[in-house]
């Protein structure tokens, strides 16, 4: 009952008017109150959207508002890797910059990649006008809550921004200032504009190289080695992943090695997230979606590859360096420096910084004159070559501590190749190893270039000023030099010391590489043109001194490169041409900005370098050079070189050149401090130049292998007018005459038409001649003819006037001995005489100390003028000397023994001096054993004629008596015919007159009876 009626009071309530009242209330209040906050809300949201706007205003009030030209040229100034080309547009690699990156169009980008990088990276792309509100709201609330990351706030339109025209910097400012220039940006650019520059812009890491990569293209070959447009799905979910964090995502570690697997993960996962994204975009099927996640993307990745500082460090090293210098020069001119440039170094260094930024940005093609086939088989040559020297231990001082350390220096060698009409350098050698040491030996490293000068700086120019020609006889004879007082005394000597040849011709003295005939030459040259270094400063050698010494290449140092175009000078008819390595400069749009021109200096006439390289053609055939003609594959080639090495050996040349091309090569060691290991090197004569010449012949036969025409060509040299071939005398250069061709002294060699023999030779003369003391001398009319000689002689004349008697010295000279001049010539039928006029200084003495050896008699020279002794002899002691034969030498060979010889000396004036004491060959016997044997022999006789004494005295009687009667009957005949009896004596004493020589022939007959 109780119960009902609560309940009844509780429904009374509502139903009653007190409910409807205290509800009206309660809801005003709540309006009221609810009413209150939403304006105060208002007007702060108000408040702070004006403040919020001014605070953007406020980070954005010092931005610059650009126009449309000038934006875009900030949005598409982005660094674009230059590439290099070998010749004939061979593509080598990339220049060396902060950042690879390939320009590339949107329509050779694969559409697949697109997609996944929308989907990714700005899936309202199409829709928004720069900035997506939501998106930045969200990424606000992430800053502010640290809340992980889902998506990004940026627009492609915002990171374009943030990577062509604001900076990295993470701040509100940068942020405000990106919001504002995006929204600029979408006015003046299409969608289609903005995405082409952001895919060219983003960065995505690294490439196989170790490279850090901006750019789809870049990123398509650096990590899947494909362009672009071959991307498949996965392969462009995986690049398009990249971007959010790319050095966290890319596969490959700065070395360019691939990450390990642990390491690959992350970037993985990120493709996982842009497959998904595109499949939420409708961008991609479920099907393909499965179908991507299966995919090994791991197995496309490409192998580590070399850059092109590792494939062609030389190369690339070269090209950058003088497309650099093109570049800054370039600058320089446009901007009206180009003097200040050449003058300044701050100036120069300046207009370098710009050219390096230029070739490092702007998208440029290096096209080169490298023959990619070539190069590439001499460096394969110069890996195999088996024949360098031995590697030395030197002794190294460390600056810094002073202590002794060892070092091993290998033997390095450099090479090059080049284009003779052009100048283009076609391959080159730089060294054995750039990771040992990066100096490239063929064109920056400078060495004395030894005997390689000797054409360059002696013969060339002495033939240029008409002193010399391949058949004048040079002095082949040591000399000393006075240098001037800071250089002192200089004797030159020949590579072999102690060989000197006496008269040589100016060819085989090339020919053999003689060092002395040159340097005498030398300084006949500098007698009359006292700098002849002009003609190496117009092959560019500069720095050279105009000193004889010179001429065999101890100064100036000089580079391969440098001294092949010095030698191809010859056969561009005496025109130098630089060489060059870049052909053109190409910009991004196709322009040429820059392209060589080939200019040439004349240097030396036509006939002179023909006339040299016909010279150099005998060191290949003969000379120093002849090995080549055992290692080279085609010798029958038109090569002409020379050889040179440099004091001590340290190097060791050739240079050589055919029609088409001259090419260079060098070895040596870089540094040459005592050798340790000195023995280890040791080599016998002309060894290091052998190894060379071989050295050269592979790179030769290797290009040959490549381009037979060009580097192994049939042509010859051409030969220009004005060569003549003459025959001349070998000691004079001249015309020959009648004796010189008796003495069989005539040469042919060629001439400059202008320089040739136009004179008769007039060096030899006729005469009796006499030896005194070892030196021949012009006999006098008293001069006795038995000791003299007839013969030809070289006219002291003609000695005199060419100056061979000197030897050049500080203000005075010594007489060269002139049988040292005809050295080991073929002077055998020559007499030569000294031309000292000897005054008549009386008689001689008489020889002394005569002695036997056997039947040699032998005496001492006798003092004074002496030209040769005459030998007597006597059957006694003291007897009576008669003359048997005489001789120029202090000995003689007698012709029987038992009997007495002496000796006198004769003069030049024909004086004789007395008999020397005489000598006694073999044993005389005296007058009483003569008279015994005489008495005894006479016995014998009579008592064999004893029985005939009878008959002997009737006949005796018998003849007196008729001689009586017929005595007196002759008697009176004889009277009547006196008359005529005188006339006959006097006809008898004629015929004694004339037959004296009879006379004095039958006393030496009675003399020779005797002996």
């Amino acid at each position: 009952m109780g119960h009902n009626n609560s309940k009844n009071r509780f429904l009374a309530f509502f139903q009653g008017d007190k409910f409807p009242k205290i509800t009206r209330i309660s809801l005003d209040i709540v309006w009221n109150v609810a009413l209150f906050f939403l304006i105060v809300g208002l007007i702060a949201a108000f408040f702070a959207g004006g403040l919020g706007l001014g605070y953007m205003a406020s980070l954005v009030e010092d931005v610059d508002v650009s126009e449309a030209e000038e934006m875009e040229q900030m949005v598409y100034n982005y660094e674009e890797t230059s590439d290099i080309y070998f010749a004939n547009d061979v593509y080598l690699g990339p220049v060396r910059g902060d950042i690879h990156r390939e320009e590339i169009e949107t329509e050779h980008v694969a559409g697949v990649f697109i997609d996944a990088l929308i989907a990714t990276e700005d899936e309202y792309f199409e829709e928004h006008n720069g900035i997506v509100p939501k998106a930045i709201m969200r990424a606000l609330y992430q800053e502010f809550t640290g809340a992980a990351t889902q998506t990004g706030g940026s627009t492609l339109t915002q990171q374009l921004v943030k990577n062509q025209i604001l900076t990295n910097e993470v701040s509100f400012e940068r942020k405000a200032e990106e919001i504002f220039i995006a929204l600029r940006m979408e006015n003046f650019f299409d969608k289609e504009d903005i995405l082409e520059a952001y895919l060219n812009v983003v960065p995505f890491g690294r490439d196989s190289t170790g490279r850090n990569i901006a750019g789809i293209q870049a990123a398509a070959q650096g990590i899947f080695d494909v362009d672009a447009d071959e991307l498949n799905l996965p392969q462009a979910a995986y690049i398009a992943g990249l971007p959010q964090s790319p050095y966290a995502y890319t596969p490959y570690a700065s070395g360019g090695s691939l990450k390990e697997e642990e390491q690959l993960q992350p970037g993985l996962n990120r493709m996982q997230t842009v497959l998904s994204r595109m499949l939420s975009a409708e961008k991609i099927t479920e099907e393909e979606y499965e179908e991507a996640l299966e995919y090994d993307v791991v197995g496309d990745f490409t192998d580590k590859r070399e850059s092109i500082r590792d494939e062609y460090p030389w190369v690339a090293q070269e090209v950058e360096g003088r497309a650099t210098d093109i570049l800054a020069e370039k600058l320089a001119e446009e901007a009206g420096d180009l003097e200040e440039y050449h003058d300044v170094g701050a100036t120069k260094s300046h207009y370098e910084d710009l050219a390096r930024h230029q070739l490092r940005h702007d998208g440029l093609e290096i096209h080169t004159t490298i023959n990619k086939d070539i190069h590439d088989h001499f460096q394969d040559s110069k890996d195999s070559f088996e024949h360098y020297m031995r590697t030395k231990t030197i002794n190294v001082e460390d600056p810094n501590t002073g202590e002794i350390e060892q070092e091993e220096i290998p033997n390095e060698a450099g090479a090059l190749m080049m284009e003779n009409s052009t100048g283009a350098i076609l391959g080159f050698v730089g060294g054995r190893d750039f990771e040992r040491r990066e100096v490239n030996h063929a064109i920056y490293e400078e060495r004395p270039p030894g005997s390689t000068m000797k054409p360059l700086f002696g013969y060339a120019v002495g033939m240029e000023l008409g002193m010399i020609q391949p058949g004048s006889p040079l002095l082949d004879i040591s000399l000393d030099y006075w240098q001037g007082e800071s250089h002192g005394w200089w004797t030159p000597t020949n590579f072999v010391r102690g060989q000197e040849k006496g008269l040589v011709s100016a060819r085989s003295a090339l020919t053999d590489s003689d060092n002395i005939p040159i340097v005498r030459a030398m300084i006949n040259i500098l007698e009359r043109d006292n700098e002849p270094s002009r003609f190496l400063d117009r092959m560019n050698i500069e720095g050279a001194n105009n000193g004889p010494a010179t001429v065999l290449g101890e100064d100036p140092y000089i580079s391969v490169e440098d001294n092949v175009a010095a030698f191809a000078t010859f056969t561009n008819d005496g025109n130098y041409i630089e060489p060059y390595m870049v052909e053109k400069i190409v910009d991004r749009n196709g322009d040429v900005i820059y392209e060589h021109e080939t200019e040439s200096e004349e240097v030396f006439s036509p006939q002179t370098s023909y006339l040299m390289l016909d010279m150099m053609r005998d060191v290949i055939s003969s000379g120093t050079a002849s090995r080549l003609n055992n290692f080279l594959n085609n010798p029958s080639v038109d090569w002409a070189g020379k050889t040179g090495t440099s004091g001590e050996r340290r190097d060791a040349w050739f240079i050589g050149s055919n029609p088409n091309v001259t090419v260079g090569t060098w070895m040596g060691y870089y540094r040459h401090d005592h050798a340790v290991n000195v023995s280890d090197l040791d080599f016998v004569e002309d060894d290091y130049s052998s190894r060379n010449l071989r050295f050269w012949s592979e790179l030769v036969n290797a290009a040959a292998e490549v381009d037979a025409d060009l580097v192994t060509p049939s042509d010859r040299f051409s030969t220009p007018g004005g060569i003549v071939s003459r025959s001349y005398c070998a000691l004079s250069g001249n015309i020959p005459s009648d004796m010189c061709e008796e003495l069989g002294l005539v040469q042919t060699d060629l001439f400059n038409i202008e320089h040739a023999p136009s004179e008769e030779d007039d060096s030899f003369t006729t005469g009796r001649f006499v030896e005194i003391d070892g030196e021949r001398f012009a006999a006098v009319e008293e001069t006795p003819e038995e000791f003299t000689s007839e013969g030809m002689s070289i006219d002291q004349d003609f000695i005199d006037q060419l100056g061979w008697g000197t030897t050049y010295r500080s203000g005075w000279s010594d007489p060269v001995d002139i049988e040292d001049v005809l050295g080991s010539g073929d002077w055998s039928d020559l007499m030569v005489a000294n031309d000292d006029e000897l005054e008549d200084d009386g008689t001689p003495n008489s020889p002394s100390s005569l002695s036997l050896s056997g039947s040699t008699l032998t005496w001492n020279q006798a003092d004074g003028q002496v030209i040769g002794y005459r030998i007597y002899i006597s059957d006694e002691e003291d007897g009576d000397f008669e003359e048997i034969g005489h001789t120029t030498e202090t000995e003689y060979n007698l012709p029987s023994e038992g009997y007495a010889y002496a000796v006198s000396a004769v003069s030049l004036y024909g004086h004789e001096s007395g008999l020397s004491d005489s000598i006694i060959y073999g044993t005389i016997e005296d007058e009483e054993d003569e008279e015994e044997e005489e008495n005894e022999e006479e016995a014998r006789e009579d008592d064999d004629d004893d029985d005939d004494d009878e008959d002997q005295d009737e006949e005796a009687s018998d003849e007196q008596d008729g001689n009586e009667d017929e005595e007196a009957s002759d008697e009176q005949d004889g009277n009547e015919d006196d008359d005529d009896s005188d006339d006959d004596n006097d006809e008898d004493n004629d015929d004694d007159g004339e037959n004296g020589e009879d006379d004095e022939e039958d006393e030496d007959g009675e003399i020779d009876e005797l002996i």
